[in-house]
């Protein structure tokens, strides 16, 4: 019994993995899009059409590094255990 759910939490995790990159790769192409926008339109003389696109897409990912840089790592439910039995 302790196979499987060892097996099985390895399957979950393999799985967040892999949707995790799914998710990165979609956010840098969103931003991408978002970005290339904005530089065509500031192009074609639309400043204010053309920089709320490059405002919005460049604070969302300052916003993000700045969040990851203040949290801490992630909990990790075997260190709290072993924490716990010292």
């Amino acid at each position: 019994m302790a196979e499987k759910e060892g097996d099985h939490r390895r399957d979950v995790e393999k799985t967040l993995v892999r949707i995790s990159g799914w998710g990165l790769a979609c956010a840098t192409a969103i931003c991408l899009v978002a970005l290339l926008g904005g530089f065509l339109l500031l192009w074609e003389g639309k400043n204010l059409s053309g920089l709320a696109p490059i405002i919005l897409a460049l604070g969302g990912v300052i916003t993000t590094l700045v969040l990851q840089r203040n949290s801490g790592p992630p909990a990790d439910s075997t260190d709290e255990e072993t924490q716990d039995n010292s």
